[in-house]
């Protein structure tokens, strides 16, 4: 991996998340209210919204679960499922109906779950010397996201019908599933000095780990590429020398 490339794939990961992170706020802000306006939805109804967003302020009352229960990567991926499923029902019940008020629940509350696990992760996978760059990217991607969000839906809907925005919203929200690089970071959690990857436990008082892959086989640069970008900076991986040059040629004649 080029230095070019690790300088920025840590901001590039934040970014993504917090985008993801903002996105179903900006919904909730913005969209739904104007989807309840435009639906001739009474003002009194509308104002349930509020109600619903409570969600955020009581986030902290269910965040110690999210810190004692499996992992960050599992609170996010499961958050992302529960996200995308709500958006696309928006776009098959009516507006205000029970459908609606669940389909804004679950979202508000998996939004909220979201939040508390990429907050931490973000705080746990960032070095002390990058806060200040990774806190300007966080703020830029959730206001980002709030702007799709509100304004692009919008226009969206103009021309797709509010059930063509509300797939588009679920389709947005699945992405970051699939993106191979959120995807590369949800292999990597941290958490009460651990690290946890891939199954494996590492203390992160000792910040190594020994590989006994290429013992046995010869694992491809991008394989090498990828355990790096999975890993905190600093992290680093001992690694095991191929059996050919240990045991078959014994150190002879190996360069």
């Amino acid at each position: 991996m080029t230095p070019h490339r690790s300088r920025f794939y840590l901001p590039s990961l934040i970014a993504l998340l917090y985008f993801n992170q903002g996105f179903p706020f900006g919904i909730y802000d913005r969209t739904l209210n104007l989807y309840l306006s435009v639906s001739k939805v009474p003002l009194a109804t509308i104002g349930l919204l509020s109600t619903v967003g409570l969600a955020w302020t009581l986030k902290p009352l269910w965040a110690p679960l999210v810190d004692a229960i499996t992992t960050y990567r599992a609170w996010i991926l499961g958050s992302l499922a529960a996200l995308t499923l709500a958006l696309a029902a928006f776009g098959f019940v009516p507006p205000a109906s029970t459908g609606f008020w669940i389909a804004a629940t679950v979202m508000t509350f998996a939004s909220a779950t979201q939040d508390i696990a990429i907050d931490a992760l973000s705080i746990r996978i960032t070095p002390a010397e990058r806060i200040g760059m990774v806190n300007s990217v966080r703020v830029t991607a959730a206001r980002v996201a709030f702007i799709v969000a509100g304004g692009g839906l919008a226009i969206v809907a103009d021309r797709m019908q509010w059930r063509g925005a509300f797939l588009i919203a679920a389709l947005v929200t699945f992405h970051a599933v699939t993106v191979k690089q959120v995807a590369t970071l949800l292999l990597t959690d941290v958490r009460d000095g651990r690290l946890y990857l891939a199954g494996r436990t590492i203390l992160l008082a000792d910040p190594h780990v020994e590989v006994n892959n290429p013992f046995y086989m010869l694992p491809k640069e991008a394989t090498f590429d990828r355990w790096r970008d999975a890993t905190p900076e600093g992290f680093l991986f001992v690694v095991k020398a191929s059996r050919y040059i240990t045991h078959i040629r014994r150190l002879r004649d190996c360069r």
